[in-house]
């Protein structure tokens, strides 16, 4: 079977003898021309893709079943002329999953049927942000409290080198936050706060620690710890005080429920998050100086 410069999708051959042997002569020069509605014979071979008249002829599709069944031998032949065609076959005929497509040479014309080409991945729409909504969602983000905290170390007063400390968030126990919202475009509902994340820094230079633990208050071991190597009035992170300075934000992802008259919070309701706006996670931070010194063993004999 001839192949043609243009793309190429799998069709099958009705059993048109002469047609066949037409489609099979290497002399041939076949091309791709564009729908024909004469009967003037073409001046060379090509695929034509046919009218929407013509596809909706019976006889057009009187092959159409047996080319289906893959009784007929496949061929190669370009996607232009398929993808014209299938653009205009009947919705009646759309489920049998072959598109009729002509084949003129030498003055002879016959169909063939290609196989439908697979429709094209649909392009998703848009994420369109209400701009009202969007403003509504900020004032009300700004309307709920944050929990306000401090950081709790041991050892509290001085931290000692290459033993760890153990850090945590001292006044606020992690829990998701709730309160009423007052009315607005997104409607009358309640305001959550759910902690997502806490961001550590030990002040010595290393690398910021996150966790989703606010840390365990001591005597407890807290899962939340750092060792530190220098002393810090002899480290250049530890400033003119030569203290560590010690800093947590916790980062919260704030959403909104919409309340039906009467009725009070639901916390397993459906919320509407705040991040769908476009809107940042809601932060609060605490931080303090920390004096770390080392310990030093002399041994005489």
């Amino acid at each position: 079977m001839l192949n043609t410069s243009q793309p190429e999708a799998n069709m099958h051959l009705q059993l048109d003898s002469e047609t066949s042997n037409a489609a099979t002569d290497q002399s041939v020069t076949p091309r791709w021309l564009p729908t024909r509605t004469g009967s003037t014979p073409s001046p060379a071979c090509g695929y034509f893709a046919l009218s929407a008249d013509e596809l909706a002829s019976p006889g057009v599709w009187a092959g159409a079943l047996e080319a289906n069944t893959g009784n007929l031998v496949p061929g190669s032949f370009p996607v232009a002329a398929i993808a014209a065609s299938q653009a205009a076959v009947p919705d009646d005929k759309k489920d049998l999953g072959v598109v009729p497509v002509a084949y003129e040479c030498n003055g002879h014309r016959s169909i063939v049927y290609a196989s439908a080409l697979a429709p094209a991945s649909p392009v998703p729409a848009p994420n369109v942000v209400n701009a009202a909504q969007r403003q509504a969602a900020a004032e009300l983000t700004a309307s709920i409290s944050v929990p306000s905290f401090t950081v709790g170390i041991n050892p509290d007063a001085e931290g000692i080198t290459q033993l760890p400390s153990w850090f945590w968030l001292s006044g606020y126990d992690g829990s998701t936050l709730y309160r009423p919202a007052a009315p607005s475009s997104l409607g009358t509902g309640w305001l959550r706060a759910t902690p997502m994340y806490y961001l550590w820094s030990f002040g010595d230079g290393t690398p910021a620690v996150t966790t989703t633990s606010i840390g365990q208050v001591f005597p407890k071991a807290s899962d939340i710890a750092h060792t530190y190597r220098t002393r810090s009035d002899q480290s250049p992170f530890g400033g003119s005080a030569g203290l560590y300075h010690v800093s947590v934000t916790a980062s919260f992802d704030v959403a909104f429920e919409v309340a039906a008259p009467g009725q009070s919070l639901v916390p397993n309701g459906t919320w509407i998050e705040f991040s769908s706006f476009g809107l940042g996670p809601l932060t609060a931070s605490a931080s303090r100086d920390y004096k770390v010194h080392e310990i030093t063993i002399n041994l005489t004999g």
